[in-house]
């Protein structure tokens, strides 16, 4: 298992952000109007967020699902990050009529379909992995039908939809890595050597 180093960098960096401009800054949240005038907003929005029990709901499962598949490879971290990221932005120039949008929990529905991907591998999880996941999207659905957050509550409206856009961007991706990657001979290759020298190495 590889140091979480990414996770924690990001993390440390999505404290500072809140210590020092606060909750809902106003040059780092993304807004439909100034879109095109503000083009780092669809960056830096995800790591700023509407208030303290705000930033803490996100910050902790970041830390538990990055953490895990960083685990797994840092490459593969980084690539959910940016899939997570652009689900989000697809959603919200597209289809969204949010006039704005702060926040991680969109990217954390990609990070968690991703690592439950992962986990499911293993088949002593497998079955608890697919119904994490099937929890995961009723949650979603629940959340769009009634237009309340169930785990956290903010000055904003909740944005269960910018949830479903990050979920769908994970499971095309774990399709992605399924049939593209792991599937491959090369990679089965590379994973029985690396476990042939942990083998060794115990």
């Amino acid at each position: 298992m590889k140091m979480p180093l990414i996770t924690s960098l990001l993390s440390l960096a999505i404290v500072m952000l809140h210590l020092l401009f606060g909750a809902m800054p106003a040059d780092l949240i993304w807004v439909s109007d100034e879109q095109l005038e503000r083009q780092w907003s669809m960056l830096s929005a995800h790591f700023v967020h509407l208030s303290t029990e705000h930033l803490i709901w996100n910050l902790v499962p970041f830390i538990i699902l990055g953490g895990s598949i960083e685990g797994h490879s840092r490459r593969r971290l980084m690539l959910s990050l940016y899939v997570g990221v652009l689900s989000v932005w697809i959603y919200l120039v597209l289809l969204s009529p949010l006039y704005s949008y702060a926040g991680l929990s969109g990217v954390l529905n990609t990070l968690l379909v991703v690592a439950l991907y992962e986990v499911q591998k293993q088949r002593a999880y497998r079955v608890a992995a697919f119904i994490t996941l099937g929890l995961s999207l009723a949650k979603i659905i629940y959340e769009l039908y009634s237009q309340t957050g169930i785990f956290t509550s903010t000055v904003w409206p909740p944005a269960p939809a910018a949830h479903l856009a990050g979920w769908i961007g994970g499971i095309l991706l774990a399709l992605y890595l399924y049939t593209f990657r792991d599937k491959s001979p090369q990679y089965q290759t590379e994973t029985t050597q690396q476990f042939n020298i942990t083998v060794l190495n115990q």
